[in-house]
């Protein structure tokens, strides 16, 4: 991957936290108990590829994924366009498509 998008999954992993924070972020439609543990385990995906490492890639496409978790999240907390747009940028990313 390049540096440029591995610089863009970042962008796109800190915003994911960022509305993951938010108050009253309701997390019940996802498999997550509460949305401290859904903002624990982006931390994780993002600390992890903060150090280059992609070992769990395929989990965070799921995660990203048509009905996944934070799709779910997006859908019960107002933000599902938002949600769209970055899964699709991250879905560029993987790809490696610097044209996203």
């Amino acid at each position: 991957m390049s540096p440029e998008l591995h610089a863009r999954v970042l962008e796109i992993l800190r915003e994911v936290l960022e509305l993951l924070r938010q108050p009253e972020c309701d997390v019940s439609w996802s498999h997550y108990d509460s949305a401290a543990e859904a903002v624990a385990d982006w931390e994780a995906h993002l600390q992890r590829i903060e150090r280059n490492d992609f070992s769990q890639q395929r989990a965070l496409e799921r995660l990203f994924g048509p009905n996944g978790a934070l799709q779910e999240i997006a859908e019960s907390n107002g933000w599902s366009k938002r949600f769209l747009m970055l899964a699709h940028h991250f879905d560029c990313c993987i790809a490696g498509d610097e044209e996203e």
